[in-house]
């Protein structure tokens, strides 16, 4: 059996009949279609909590990258 990462799971059936009722927990919910996981439903905080940490991440990474690239001099009034 695959793992499921929600608490909380629906059918497609039930996703197609009444979209909104699934997430009346506030929580990702598996999406399941003839009992096999087939997707994730989650809502749009969680979502945008999600891409955020995924953006902090790559701008984390871009920072160690270019940690010890080599400086260069700029006046001001070139900028």
């Amino acid at each position: 059996m695959k793992e499921i990462f929600s608490n909380y799971s629906a059918t497609i059936a039930e996703l197609q009949n009444d979209p909104r009722a699934i997430w009346k927990h506030d929580e990702p919910v598996a999406i399941f279609d003839r009992d096999e996981p087939i997707g994730y439903c989650i809502p749009k905080d969680l979502y945008v909590r999600i891409i955020n940490a995924l953006e902090d991440a790559h701008w984390v990474k871009v920072i160690e990258d270019r940690k010890n690239d080599q400086e260069i001099e700029v006046a001001w009034d070139a900028l």
